[in-house]
């Protein structure tokens, strides 16, 4: 836990509110830093290209949702694994671009196509599902692991645990956690 603390204060500011003070959160050597690994993303883009190739080849229709000009701080994978009417269960891949940690997640979507503001933006539910899957997990655990050397799962005890004194972008000081810190702003991001 104390490397995980430490790789975080180096690329996020202790103190400094990216909402309120922009200008020295973005002045700031941890965020400099931060925008420099997010951009040169550590030479892991063929390890995940593979991973890719590898599940599309085992049937897997596998979307790479991710933003890097938004900072998303990992590769965001996504694919359906069940759809019925207007539910989808997704599953997800979130690999780290600042730490050796990816992390896997199943979420549910409920859609309600009376109040759709356009074709492409249904108004939908969102939650995570806790349970089941967990053959599948392993299973992708077992891929990721083989193809990304020197990745592990980031410890789900510690996922949403906050850290008080940093944030980023929208993310108010007191909200920010591991999960915002390594992976992405939003725990049920998805396109689906």
């Amino acid at each position: 836990m104390k490397t995980i603390n430490s790789l975080l204060y180096q690329y996020y500011p202790r103190g400094i509110n990216s909402i309120i003070d922009i200008s020295s959160y973005e002045n700031s050597d941890n965020y400099k830093l931060l925008k420099k690994k997010i951009n040169e993303r550590n030479n892991i883009d063929i390890q995940v290209e593979s991973l890719i190739f590898k599940l599309k080849k085992l049937k897997y229709d596998i979307n790479d949702f991710s933003v890097f000009e938004w900072y998303d701080r990992c590769y965001n994978l996504q694919f359906i694994i069940e759809k019925e009417n207007n539910k989808k269960i997704v599953f997800c891949i979130h690999i780290s671009l600042l730490i050796n940690y990816y992390n896997l997640s199943i979420i549910e979507i409920i859609s309600d196509p009376s109040h759709r503001v356009a074709d492409y933006f249904p108004k939908r539910s969102i939650s995570e599902i806790k349970t089941g899957y967990e053959y599948l997990k392993r299973k992708m655990s077992i891929f990721i692991e083989e193809i990304i050397i020197g990745y592990k799962e980031f410890p789900k005890h510690t996922l949403h645990e906050i850290i008080k004194d940093v944030n980023f972008q929208d993310i108010p000081l007191g909200k920010f956690s591991f999960f915002n810190a390594f992976f992405l702003n939003n725990f049920l991001n998805t396109q689906f």
